[in-house]
């Protein structure tokens, strides 16, 4: 079962600058790290258990795991 996979906005905003980074240097890089960062959340939404699960998650009504 396929699982949604939420962001925080700090996540959000330094892949966006790190994409812009990565881009500035190298415009192929820059899509292979993107698409890198994609496929891991793509894993992480068909497989969460492969990742831990976060400590603030006891805190939480669900499970929160986490992707370093």
């Amino acid at each position: 079962m396929t699982r949604e996979v939420f962001l925080t906005e700090t996540a959000r905003k330094q892949m966006e600058a790190a994409a812009d980074w990565y881009a500035e240097q190298n415009a192929a890089v820059a899509a292979r790290w993107f698409n890198g960062i994609v496929q891991r959340l793509n894993d992480l939404a068909q497989n969460p258990e492969q990742y831990p699960v976060a400590r603030e998650s006891e805190f939480l009504p669900v499970e929160l795991r986490q992707m370093l």
